[in-house]
């Protein structure tokens, strides 16, 4: 990065996002109490009541071991681990499985590991330390304490997602955030852009494996939410047996190579528009749906190449509810606002 006056463009754009987001944190925003039936509704603050939604399949209740993180140090290891906490800080579900933490719902923020630009071998395109600091001094918990109060006090969990690297350095920088920070959630998969959708498939089947868990939520890490909205949204969702939401679109399916959400496998999808799913920045799956998911072995699922497609695929196969909610993807602040990523590059 240049510096400018001894000031880098990098502290430059981290400053004017923290005004930015403190701006919106400190509105006095309400909200609604009603979701709009209208798809493709650009305008947020329209949405004026809940619409249709389709009908959905059985779940069934078969359950497979993941590779998960510990939850003090991120090491990667098998079978069934305590994600994170104090381990008495919540109370166990009587009907969620043995040594499952019963939650609302889980907030999960996709992160990444930042390599240097210069002395890299395959430089990371962003500086996710500084996304999840800027997150830190916004909307997300702070620290362990933080985490165990959000809680304890409105029943939902929030941890950092992140995969493995075979880089040594840059795994002692994450255990020395961790330990400064709180705990987070480590898959055992490759921190990769081509490996998104593995992850994203590991961390709904992690949360499902260990949470007796309502709703879980996919945030990247460049996306400010109101969580105090997205619990009274969760609400919403229950009381209509919602199971896959998001801003869902469809449009052109990419055949050119050049082009930057290119296909491989586009002639497996036809040769007009793709299949409604959810724009990836933020989205929701019901734990139900999260079941259906972990009971297919992960070989019998076809992977595509941008993973919100992906996910969006599996839900149709599924039969789940799904519904089109325009809060989760504002692109300024309304009143409805739940998440919104109109933000500088950081």
């Amino acid at each position: 990065w240049r510096k400018v006056g001894g000031v880098s463009a990098m502290q430059v754009n981290a400053a004017l996002l923290l005004l930015v987001l403190a701006a919106w944190g400190a509105s006095s925003l309400w909200l609604t109490s009603s979701l709009s039936s209208s798809r493709g509704e650009e305008e947020v603050g329209q949405l004026t009541s809940l619409g249709s939604v389709s009908s959905s399949s059985s779940n069934r209740d078969t359950r497979v071991a993941v590779s998960v993180g510990s939850p003090k140090t991120g090491t990667a290891q098998s079978g069934a681990v305590r994600l994170g906490g104090a381990e008495g800080r919540a109370a166990l579900s009587s009907n969620g499985g043995a040594g499952k933490l019963k939650v609302t719902a889980f907030i999960g923020v996709q992160t990444g590991f930042s390599s240097n630009w210069r002395s890299a071998a395959i430089p990371s395109k962003y500086n996710y330390e500084m996304r999840r600091d800027v997150l830190r001094r916004t909307w997300f918990p702070a620290n362990e304490t933080e985490m165990e109060r959000v809680e304890a006090q409105h029943g939902y969990a929030m941890r950092f997602v992140i995969g493995q690297t075979s880089n040594q350095t840059l795994e002692a920088r994450l255990q020395r955030e961790i330990a400064a920070h709180g705990p987070m959630l480590r898959l055992g998969v490759e921190e990769s852009y081509v490996k998104l959708s593995w992850k994203s498939q590991s961390f709904f089947v992690t949360v499902y494996e260990q949470y007796d868990v309502e709703y879980i939520v996919k945030v990247d890490d460049d996306v400010y939410v109101r969580p105090d909205r997205l619990m009274a949204a969760i609400s919403q969702y229950k009381q209509r047996q919602l199971d896959y939401i998001g801003c869902m679109k469809r449009g052109n399916i990419v055949k050119d190579p050049h082009l930057k959400w290119y296909e491989p496998q586009h002639e497996r999808l036809g040769d007009g528009n793709y299949f409604s799913h959810a724009f990836g920045p933020m989205y929701v799956l019901s734990g139900r749906a999260a079941g259906i998911l972990a009971s297919h072995e992960s070989d019998m699922l076809r992977h595509f190449m941008n993973e919100d497609l992906t996910i969006g695929g599996w839900m149709l196969l599924f039969n789940v509810k799904e519904y089109d909610d325009r809060r989760l993807c504002t692109r300024s602040c309304m009143p409805l606002t739940i998440g919104s990523y109109p933000l500088p590059t950081c």
